[in-house]
């Protein structure tokens, strides 16, 4: 599985002092994205990190990847659902087709 590692938008506004509130800066901060961007490999069995700033997003074929999320500590429940959006920083590890989420980082939000 590959994970395409991108900066936040509000990240790269921060950074080079754009309004995250003016359109006009839409196709800058996207094209500034592309640029930062870069790809990992995961391997099952392996941790993966998607670091502060920054959102994953799966680059897959067809294959479904699953979100595994632990919902009741106590009972060690969790919860299992298609991964359809980016991917919050933080730390995950992959196991087949399933993404345990081990810790998410908490970002400062705008």
């Amino acid at each position: 599985m590959f994970v395409l590692m991108m900066p936040t938008i509000e990240s790269i506004c921060e950074d080079y002092g754009l309004d995250y509130y003016d359109d006009s800066n839409t196709r800058e901060l996207l094209e500034q994205q592309g640029l930062e961007a870069y790809q990992i490999e995961v391997n099952d069995g392996e941790s993966f990190e998607i670091p502060q700033c920054f959102t994953g997003r799966i680059v897959q074929d067809e294959q479904n990847y699953y979100k595994k999320v632990l919902v009741d500590e106590g009972m060690d429940y969790y919860e299992r659902e298609v991964i359809q959006d980016d991917l919050p920083s933080g730390l995950y590890q992959l196991d087949k087709d399933e993404i345990t989420v081990k810790q998410i980082y908490q970002t400062d939000v705008f």
